[in-house]
């Protein structure tokens, strides 16, 4: 099974020259899981930040924010400043990550749509 997911993963790669996509992934087994992710983006440099529960938190937007306290610690890692995560995990394991990919942008763009992957 490994060795067939390689091999298209491999077929599929050699063929994008231009795509820079970003991926995740999740492995498991029965003692352990192990996230991993790649962030293909042109911005080299980023800070890890340790966050503490029962901190009051408000959303970055003009009207009407959203205003909450932070339930459980986690730890980020942050591309753009601090509170402005890519990625991280809380306490309880709960991974969240940011990914992007460039030809959702392109169609937005062009024909003013979002595109949908499915």
């Amino acid at each position: 099974m490994h060795f067939k997911f390689s091999l298209f993963l491999s077929i599929i790669l050699s063929f994008s020259d231009k795509a820079s996509p970003c991926s995740s992934v999740l492995l498991k087994s029965d003692t352990a899981v192990f996230v991993g992710k790649n962030y293909d983006r042109a911005v080299e440099c980023g800070s890890s930040s340790i966050n503490k529960r029962n901190i009051s938190k408000i959303a970055f937007k003009f009207n009407n924010p959203v205003r909450w306290t932070s339930r459980y610690g986690s730890i980020t890692f942050n591309q753009y400043g601090q509170d402005f995560p890519n990625g991280g995990m809380n306490e309880q394991g709960l991974v969240i990550e940011a990914l992007w990919l460039d030809i959702l942008n392109e169609k937005r763009r062009t024909t003013g749509r979002s595109a949908r992957i499915h």
